[in-house]
């Protein structure tokens, strides 16, 4: 999957409702959530905005919402 130009992927986990997000970032992270699929995704972008927000050069800028 790809978001705001960095790569990362959805994993299933091993117990029940467990989803492994990790983002392709030069200094990869992961990160383990119980629940849904959805908010493993959230929590997969959410960790792509703090890199983002901390490097801007190496992050594809948003369409603005018209």
């Amino acid at each position: 999957m790809l978001y705001r130009g960095i790569q990362y992927d959805i994993k299933v986990g091993i117990s029940r409702n467990e989803w492994i997000w990790l983002i392709h970032t030069p200094k990869p992270r992961q990160g383990v959530v119980i629940g849904s699929r959805n908010r493993a995704i959230f929590y997969a972008e959410k960790a792509i905005n703090a890199w983002c927000a901390r490097n801007p050069k190496e992050c594809e800028v948003r369409p603005t919402a018209a």
